[in-house]
């Protein structure tokens, strides 16, 4: 299911699926987590 959802934005969408692709190569998944818990508010 991934796969045609991602091949749907490379089509729509090129230079977002990049960016993201990017960000996840370039920031541990942990660190955002950490800033997303810090920064929340309900």
């Amino acid at each position: 299911m991934w796969d045609e959802v991602l091949a749907r934005f490379e089509k729509q969408a090129p230079a977002s699926v990049m960016a993201r692709l990017a960000l996840e190569r370039a920031m541990p998944a942990a660190w955002v987590d950490e800033v997303f818990e810090a920064n929340r508010q309900r």
